[in-house]
């Protein structure tokens, strides 16, 4: 029973099944860790699991002799009225779960939601036997449950039922257009959605679409609507034109410059984001802004990995400012004392690899970092350490 040292099995999953495992399943490792959603077991396999060095991490550990079967499903999934499997099934979707009224959840074994599920009022305090690893949200059972981020059409406008009130979980965008917004309050529609994004001209119909609660947000005439953070370049205007309502952050670089002039007018929800070299160009802009970031010296931005080497400190002089990368590795070569002495700021960064002697001057000039890493356990060693382990990953694990 005794396994080799060091050595691992490892299993990641969303169901790993234990049942049918045989007695000697785990023999010669030392440790055994199984990574699941969902856990199924039996009399049996719990006895042969209490025998081993087993680390069990499960949202869900279900105890069943029935034979099931396992439907995965990733992103979004609908539960319709009338929608009963064949077979007795286990049901575990990864995302966004969303409950239509009439449905039969005792249809299915188990449920089990690593996301949101989002059901109708009626079913809030009777959902049973499903496992939420997330939030629940509800919505009128009257309504009917549309893209949690809708933008409607002009075939929408057509199609929408007298009366009719739709679910909308975060916003509603009407500035398309082509749309008549007007001929969506002759109809009586309702929205029932915390936001909805109309222009200025249809504000006046716009808010007989939802209830006072509702945050309306109005688009100047002329402005395209961006419902996210972006940087100003020749993509950005030609996909949406020099007149622009940002419900975001805008970040200019130095390749920006070319595109300043064209952009005639701009609404910033955030902050914007530029080095020193642009903001006089900047203030030439016509818009609105909150907040104004200025980045002295030179910057580096957006991008996978930067290895911060000695020359790059060298050639910035007015400072150096890192964001918004997923690794950033220090050179080793660099002393403390240069970190310390250089204007470096390294921000919105998920993970930085530096020496322990660079750790105290990484943490001053870091801001909004995920992870500081001073290990000197080199890749290779890591490899190295690894070999003899057995990692399983996938959707459903048989044992």
């Amino acid at each position: 029973m005794l396994g080799i040292e060091g050595k691992a099995y490892i299993i990641n999953s969303d169901v790993c099944d234990t049942r049918k495992m045989a007695e000697d399943a785990f023999e010669g490792y030392a440790q055994i860790i199984l990574n699941a959603d969902v856990l199924l077991t039996n009399e049996r396999s719990r006895a042969i699991l209490a025998r081993y060095p087993v680390v069990m991490n499960s949202d869900v550990t279900f105890d069943t002799e029935e034979e099931l079967a396992v439907s995965t499903q990733n992103g979004k999934f609908t539960l319709h009225p009338g929608q009963v499997p064949q077979t007795p099934t286990l049901l575990v979707v990864n995302g966004c779960m969303t409950i239509e009224p009439g449905c039969d959840l005792h249809a299915y074994r188990k449920i089990v939601v690593n996301g949101i599920v989002i059901c109708p009022q009626s079913l809030t305090g009777s959902l049973g036997d499903v496992s939420v690893n997330g939030v629940v949200e509800s919505y009128p059972d009257d309504c009917t449950v549309l893209d949690s981020i809708f933008v409607p059409d002009r075939v929408f406008v057509l199609r929408a039922k007298e009366n009719a009130r739709y679910y909308v979980r975060k916003k509603v965008i009407l500035t398309a257009k082509e749309l008549d917004v007007s001929a969506l309050a002759q109809k009586g529609v309702q929205f029932v959605t915390p936001e909805l994004v109309c222009t200025e001209s249809d504000t006046e119909a716009a808010v007989s679409l939802v209830d006072e609660q509702a945050k309306l947000t109005v688009v100047p005439d002329g402005c395209t609507y961006v419902d996210k953070d972006v940087t100003l370049d020749r993509r950005l205007l030609k996909k949406y034109g020099k007149s622009l309502y940002i419900d975001g952050d805008l970040t200019l670089d130095e390749e920006s410059a070319p595109f300043l002039e064209s952009l005639s007018y701009v609404y910033v929800t955030g902050t914007v984001t530029l080095p020193a070299s642009l903001a006089e160009a900047f203030d030439e802009v016509d818009g609105v802004f909150d907040e104004i970031e200025v980045l002295s010296g030179s910057v580096v931005q957006n991008k996978v990995t930067v290895r911060l080497t000695p020359s790059m400190l060298a050639s910035s002089s007015d400072g150096l400012t890192i964001r918004n990368c997923a690794h950033v590795q220090v050179d080793e070569s660099i002393t403390p004392e240069e970190l310390e002495q250089a204007n470096l700021t390294i921000e919105n960064c998920a993970q930085i690899s530096c020496t322990p002697k660079q750790r105290g001057a990484i943490e001053l000039a870091s801001k909004n970092v995920a992870s500081i890493s001073d290990e000197a356990t080199s890749i290779a060693d890591m490899l190295k350490g690894m070999l003899g382990n057995k990692v399983v990953n996938a959707d459903h694990c048989v044992l």
